[in-house]
């Protein structure tokens, strides 16, 4: 079971979404923001951030505090019990979705994925894609089960405005829960 003490979160991808939302998480809990581009990670490590809408006093001193550390190696992700996953679905010339980025990430966080970790997909995606596309890839690179093994949801921005609203009917407490709970208050 995850519990407030022991949550460790890995951001996937680190552009203007996923750094943002490390950076917000890396406030109250252990955060390693990982992205396969060694020269972004290098510039963020070193307070770099380009347009990206963070201050960079905090990223400085979230930096410092140990609480955020970026990384280019997946292996370093390894040990997290919560991945969040935002990387960028560009559109190609007649404006549809390209999901390879996506998709090879769901294959390669299973690779790292462990019993009891939760997944959420933060990405932009059409309805039923991370379940049809994303969670067979996990499920099939990792060799666990979804919702025996492990848990997943998508876009975390969106549950949060939900659990907000909902909570209090809520009666079930699931680590998904749980963790919104923590990071709402």
């Amino acid at each position: 079971m995850i519990r407030k003490s022991n949550i460790k979160i890995a951001v996937i991808g680190l552009g203007y979404v996923g750094f943002p939302l490390a950076c917000l998480f890396a406030k109250k809990f252990k955060v390693i923001g990982y992205d396969v581009d060694a020269y972004k990670v290098k510039n963020l490590n070193n307070a770099k951030i380009g347009d990206i809408d963070v201050n960079i006093d905090v990223v400085k001193n979230l930096l410092y505090s140990g609480n955020l550390s970026l990384t280019s190696s997946q292996s370093d992700v390894a040990d997290c019990n919560v991945y969040i996953v935002a990387v960028p679905t560009p559109a190609d010339k007649k404006l549809k979705a390209d999901p390879t980025l996506l998709y090879q990430s769901s294959v390669d966080l299973g690779s790292v994925l462990s019993p009891g970790n939760i997944v959420i997909y933060e990405s932009t995606v059409w309805p039923g894609m991370t379940e049809e596309e994303c969670v067979p890839r996990l499920e099939k690179s990792s060799g666990l089960k979804y919702n025996e093994d492990f848990l997943w949801d998508i876009h975390l921005n969106v549950l949060i405005q939900a659990i907000r609203s909902i909570l209090w009917q809520i009666q079930r407490k699931s680590l998904l829960v749980q963790l919104l709970k923590l990071q709402l208050s």
